[in-house]
């Protein structure tokens, strides 16, 4: 495998396609000799099949959506279902062969099978419309291509709703989940690239198909870089939370578990998708202005609260990128007057769970009913409430929080324990 990864090749990618392609060799001499060329042909698109769902477009807002989710749309307008079926059939045996070697077995069927429910949706979605253009007389008028797209429309949303409510919940863990809002740009984007393909195929046939896809290609490539652009970013996020914390100003981990708490209680009252990831990105920073301030041990009186968030507005306004959460950070101090509004309301409650739990979630139970006492009145006591009926709901999500922070944790304690006197052992 070494020498792949000297010319470029990750190893971790032709262990994945290896088997894929011996499966696929073997499977068109059988198809050639049982049913000629038909056969191949079929046994090589199911191949494409398989490996544009091996092929992943990774999402700005995490999770990823499969790049062969188009090319199945497309089938399902292009091919009768007896076909579909045989190339689903084999398309998706190749395609766990190479799931499984990334998620295991079980999660692997589980992912083929949702794909041909999905693909089952689209194909009897196409069919009906076929059926109802050929016999109501719709889009009489129309030219071929216009009836293809509209085909590929219907069918690309069966398709695409029943895919959703598995990325949605079913197959993935709650921050790989998908929201329909969140995931609609890239799903549009594939369902334009059935479009193409279907309508080359039809006008031209499979060549000018192929040169279809091209835009298909350019769409993962375009959401690769933007999602790599907003992983810089949540990094650079996480990298300012740690300087306080680091600093020994915070607790270590505070900034993380803060941000898992709001980020619950945000999307258990049903915030939008862009509140919810400026409130995390607020509780990431919310104690930023403590780097500003003098040393602990300087100190004559506890820092006040409304100077801190001053002083942090300022920093992550001076980012230039950080400034549309420069407010919020002021109001979980208490910088923009009486009553912190909703979003600052969700930081405030999370932290001071935080800070009463810490990364030991056994203080749990005791810290719901301090934070209850402590944030008793307006906004701030309905977020404690719903925390409180998180935690009976996802009695989790503590440990989850811990989690999230234990990295951090783990490294400063081993350093600790590295520098510690370890002479009495010699």
């Amino acid at each position: 495998m070494s020498a792949f990864a000297l010319r470029g090749i990750p190893a971790e990618r032709v262990r994945l396609l290896v088997p894929v392609a011996l499966a696929g060799a073997m499977a068109g001499v059988v198809a050639g000799i049982v049913a000629g060329v038909s056969g191949v042909g079929l046994v090589a698109v199911g191949g494409v099949v398989a490996l544009s769902l091996l092929l992943e477009v990774r999402l700005p807002w995490g999770g990823a959506v499969p790049l062969g989710n188009a090319v199945v749309i497309a089938l399902a307008v292009i091919l009768t279902p007896a076909d579909l079926a045989v190339v689903m059939s084999f398309g998706l045996v190749l395609t766990w062969l190479g799931q499984q070697r990334r998620t295991g077995p079980a999660r692997a069927a589980v992912f083929v099978l949702w794909v041909a429910a999905s693909a089952a949706a689209a194909s009897a979605t196409s069919a009906a419309t076929a059926r109802i253009v050929d016999h109501v007389g719709v889009l009489t008028n129309a030219s071929q291509a216009r009836i293809v797209l509209f085909n590929v429309i219907l069918a690309g949303a069966a398709y695409l709703a029943v895919d959703l409510v598995g990325r949605g919940g079913v197959l993935a863990g709650r921050t790989d989940r998908l929201r329909s809002r969140e995931a609609l740009p890239v799903y549009v984007a594939l369902v334009c690239a059935a479009a193409l393909l279907a309508i080359a195929y039809r006008q031209r046939g499979w060549p000018t198909a192929l040169v279809a896809a091209v835009p298909l290609l350019i769409t993962r490539f375009s959401f690769e870089r933007y999602s790599s652009a907003r992983q810089t970013y949540r990094q650079t996020i996480r990298a300012l939370s740690m300087v306080p914390e680091v600093a020994g100003l915070t607790p270590l981990g505070h900034g993380e578990r803060t941000a898992v708490y709001a980020a619950a209680i945000a999307e258990s009252i049903g915030l939008d998708p862009e509140v919810v990831d400026r409130v995390i990105t607020a509780a990431r920073l919310h104690h930023i202005g403590h780097i500003s301030l003098h040393e602990p041990s300087e100190r004559h009186a506890p820092p006040d609260p409304v100077e801190l968030g001053r002083v942090g507005g300022e920093i992550l306004r001076e980012t230039g990128f950080l400034a549309d959460v420069a407010e919020m950070v002021e109001s979980v101090h208490g910088g923009s007057g009486e009553g912190a509004p909703l979003p600052a309301a969700i930081v405030r409650v999370a932290s001071t769970f935080d800070d009463l739990v810490g990364d030991d979630p056994s203080r749990a139970g005791d810290a719901l009913v301090e934070v209850l006492t402590r944030h008793n009145d307006g906004l701030e006591r309905s977020v404690a409430i719903v925390l409180i009926q998180l935690c009976d709901g996802n009695p989790e999500l503590v440990e989850e929080a811990r989690t999230s922070g234990a990295p951090l944790t783990s490294v400063v304690h081993h350093d600790d324990h590295e520098h510690e006197d370890h002479s009495y052992c010699v």
